[in-house]
């Protein structure tokens, strides 16, 4: 019932409720010397409004019913659950996407890896800027012809991209038109006005982890799509972009420093 209604359920006894099995429930209770009295079920409905499964409890401590309290509790790890079993199924999907982005060309690599960010995260648009080791300038890719584009300092004087570049940490503004270092020309993407803006660094790590980590690069998000959330620090589906994208960048340099000492 609580899977079909989608709806808590909460049940004083059992065996005053049509909706339970008495038949299999009874004979159950007689071979385990087990009373089935309270019952407090809850759906786990994931972001996209689909069943994942159902939470269920089975006779409150102390003989009595479940109070409005342990609603509110199951109800918590409902949600908990949700948002891990989509984290699970989310980290599996990124890791065959990466899989196949890890054989493509860097700019190819780049722009899928732009557009699997759009869909995992949820944005209007994405973009990720690499450094440069020789220039210590940015640059990236144009999104049609495929060809790179630098991004010299001049142009992105006085930004939020300049400000997160300076930082090297994850930096979010939801109301780019309050903010003092708005620059549209850069923190702008593909002609889509900005009205949130999150930064996220990309890092390689050195051989003693994150004690000498190599800045690589940033990844750009605007705009939260079909949502009236802000965009927020601790959002783990950015937080797997990001980490796969690093992994994904590393991999692809690496195999093409082989390839240039085998020449």
């Amino acid at each position: 019932a609580c899977a079909e209604t989608r709806r808590l359920i909460n049940v004083p006894d059992a065996y005053e409720d049509k909706r339970f099995n008495r038949v299999r429930s009874s004979a159950w209770d007689d071979k385990t010397k087990y009373r089935t009295k309270s019952i407090l079920a809850m759906p786990i409905i994931s972001s996209k409004d689909s069943l994942l499964g159902v939470i269920q409890m089975i006779n409150k401590s102390g003989g009595t019913a479940f109070k409005a309290k342990d609603e509110e509790h199951i109800a918590m790890v409902s949600q908990l659950i949700a948002l891990a079993m989509e984290n699970n199924n989310l980290f599996q999907k990124t890791q065959c996407i990466g899989t196949y982005i890890r054989h493509l060309p860097l700019n190819e690599a780049l722009l899928n890896m732009n557009t699997h960010a759009e869909e995992i995260v949820g944005v209007q648009i994405a973009c990720i800027y690499l450094n440069d080791e020789r220039t210590n300038e940015l640059y990236t890719y144009h999104r049609l012809r495929k060809t790179r584009v630098d991004i010299k300092p001049s142009s992105y004087k006085n930004s939020i991209l300049e400000e997160a570049l300076s930082l090297k940490e994850p930096l979010i503004v939801n109301n780019v038109s309050q903010y003092t270092h708005y620059n549209p020309a850069v923190d702008t993407l593909n002609g889509i006005a900005a009205q949130q803006v999150m930064f996220v660094p990309l890092f390689q790590d050195g051989k003693n982890g994150i004690d000498d980590r190599v800045f690589i690069g940033l990844l750009q998000l605007v705009n939260r799509k079909g949502t009236t959330h802000d965009f927020d620090y601790d959002d783990s589906l950015v937080a797997i972009i990001a980490n796969q994208v690093s992994g994904i960048l590393m991999s692809i340099i690496e195999r093409q420093v082989r390839v240039l000492a085998s020449c």
